[in-house]
This record gives structure tokens, C-alpha cells and sequence, in this order.
């Protein structure tokens, strides 16, 4: 008998333990669609790992196919790197709708690291080990279900949630040598969205510190907002009106 240690150190025990060809990593409340192993490996051929779409579900119904995914069948890693490092999610910051080879993850040593030392783990393991990737195939079907629970993680205050966020940029740009410095500004840009909101759960003054956050307002200092919507091009200009950023956000009752 294992005893719990959290997520992380049950997702590296399965990579440590594991036999065969490849490994999948699944979230407990999630689901697979029945053919989602069996499509998987059939298109993951010489390539490190296949990717799928998915679906959000929710109590009472189900979201359309989540991923706006690349057209090909397969795609090179280096070629979308930048991609899924910034913004744009094309494959999913996740590591549960992709099947690994075993192989292959084991060669680049990459570990997932623990919930509480780093915002979005999964997504942190996956950025990393696609440094050492070749190719990645392509399975446009939504083969998972991600369930959408109101006490979630995501849907509840995190604690250290600035240090955490700090350390999943820093992290990231350190292994990638700063070679993706445009990608990490924008990167950095939504987390500190997620930052705001998340202190805001707390009230003004949890804000307003969040807002002097010395790490991520030197990152986002230049940032081009051209790929933003037009929501948060407001926040950003409102980062230095707390008060009225605040008032703003306690309207709307939405993240942007």
C-alpha cells in the first residue's frame, strides 16, 4: 500500500512503475470516450505522443469540441512550441488527453513537480517535456470528457498563488534558455489575469497587492496586447486603478 501523497506523486509512481509501449495520465471525474486509447495508439505512430480533442461537461450538458487544433495529421514540436507556450492552447496545457510513449518520457527525466510548489503542474510536466520532442500526432475527436466541478481547483481561492505562478514562468523560460521571451510576456499576462482574480475572491485590498506584483508587471511591461481581447486590454490599462479595476470586475461577476 502507497499512502496518498497528492497527484503528483502518484502520476510519477505510474511513470516509475509503468511497462509497456505508452502511458496516459487521466484526472479522476474525468471520462474516456470508449475509442480514445484505441484511436490514440493507432495515429501515434514513430511520433512522442498523440494529442485529442475534448469536451467540457458539465452537470447539465456538454460543451462543443474544446481545442482549436492544427490541421495536420501530425505536426513538429519545435513548430508549435511557441504556440502552446503562449496563448493560444492548440493542444491543451494538460497532460490527460495525450498518450504518451514511455520510452520517450523517461529519456527526458522531466517529473511532475508538487501542486504546491507550482501553479498547473500538469501543464508545467507537459511545457517542459515537449522541449524534447520531434513530432506530435494529431487525433481532431473529442475523446475525453472533462468534468466541470463548482469546487474545483479552478473554481476556488488558491493559496501562494503568486509564488506559484512566479515559479511556473521562471521555470518554464530557465529550461527553454529565454528563447521564447515574447511567448513567456504573453503567457505571463494570463496568468496575472488569473492572479487578479483569484485575489479578488479575497477582497480590495488582496487586489491591490496583487496588482504591485514586481515579477509580473516588469514582464508584462511591454507587451504587445494586439492578440488580446478587448476585455483584457481594459484590465491591463486599469492595473494601475485598482479601485476602479475592482468596482469593474465585481459588476461584470466574469473573468475576462
Amino acid at each position: 500500500d502507497v499512502p496518498n501523497g497528492g497527484v503528483s506523486k502518484a502520476r510519477n509512481l505510474g511513470l516509475e512503475s509503468a511497462s509497456g509501449e505508452y502511458i496516459i495520465f487521466i484526472d479522476s471525474d474525468d471520462f474516456l470516450y470508449p475509442d480514445m486509447l484505441f484511436e490514440l495508439q493507432q495515429n501515434i505512430g514513430d511520433c512522442q505522443m498523440a494529442v485529442c480533442n475534448f469536451n467540457r461537461v458539465f452537470d447539465d450538458y456538454v460543451e462543443k469540441p474544446f481545442l482549436q487544433m492544427p490541421g495536420e495529421k501530425m505536426v513538429a514540436a519545435g513548430d508549435i512550441a511557441g504556440k502552446v507556450i503562449g496563448e493560444k492552447a492548440h493542444l491543451g496545457g494538460c497532460v490527460w488527453n495525450k498518450l504518451f510513449d514511455l520510452k520517450f518520457l523517461r529519456s527526458t527525466s522531466v517529473v511532475f513537480e508538487e501542486r504546491e510548489q507550482i501553479y498547473a503542474e500538469d501543464a508545467f510536466f507537459y511545457y517542459k517535456v515537449l522541449k524534447f520532442a520531434d513530432q506530435i500526432a494529431i487525433v481532431d475527436k473529442p475523446l475525453y470528457g472533462y468534468y466541470q466541478r463548482k469546487t474545483s481547483v479552478s473554481n476556488t481561492y488558491k493559496k501562494d498563488f503568486e509564488i506559484r505562478c512566479e515559479r511556473f514562468i521562471s521555470g518554464l523560460d530557465r529550461h527553454y534558455e529565454y528563447q521564447y521571451s515574447k511567448e513567456f510576456k504573453v503567457r505571463a499576462y494570463t496568468l496575472f489575469l488569473e492572479i487578479i482574480y483569484n485575489e479578488m475572491q479575497m477582497g480590495y485590498l488582496k487586489l491591490k497587492k496583487a496588482l504591485q506584483n514586481k515579477f509580473f508587471t516588469e514582464k508584462i511591461s511591454d507587451i504587445d496586447l494586439n492578440c488580446f481581447s478587448r476585455q483584457r486590454k481594459l484590465v491591463y490599462r486599469l492595473v494601475k486603478a485598482p479601485l476602479l479595476l475592482y468596482l469593474i470586475l465585481k459588476i461584470s461577476g466574469r473573468k475576462s
